[in-house]
C-alpha cells in the first residue's frame, strides 16, 4: 500500500506514484513432531536509502530471466493494476 508521503515521479506516462517501504508475507508448509503446520514470515522491507542514492533507476540484470509480464501476475493472483502499468510494463505479454 502507498503512504502519503512516497515519491511521485513522471516517467513519460503521467505521474507515477512509488513506495518507499513495502511488505512481503511467505507462507510455507513446514513438517514438525506433529505433521505439516503452516508458518508465516512478514517483512517489512524499505528501500529508501537506494532510492535516496542513486534514485529510481532499475535493470533488472542477473533479475531478467525471471521477468514476466506483468498481466501475468495479475492472472495469477487477481490483482488489477492501474492501466498505466501495464502500458509501461518492460516484458508485455
Amino acid at each position: 500500500m502507498l503512504a502519503p508521503g512516497d515519491p511521485r515521479q513522471d516517467f513519460g506516462t503521467g505521474v507515477v506514484q512509488y513506495p518507499e517501504t513495502f511488505w512481503k508475507v511467505v507462507a510455507v508448509s513446514a513438517n514438525d513432531s506433529v505433521g505439516h503446520i503452516l508458518r508465516i514470515y512478514a517483512f517489512l522491507l524499505s528501500q529508501k536509502d537506494v532510492i535516496d542514492r542513486f534514485g529510481i533507476e532499475f535493470a533488472p540484470g542477473e533479475y531478467a530471466r525471471y521477468q514476466i509480464p506483468l498481466a501475468h501476475i495479475s492472472e495469477l493472483t487477481g490483482v488489477i493494476f492501474d492501466p498505466q502499468l501495464l502500458i509501461a510494463d518492460t516484458k508485455p505479454a
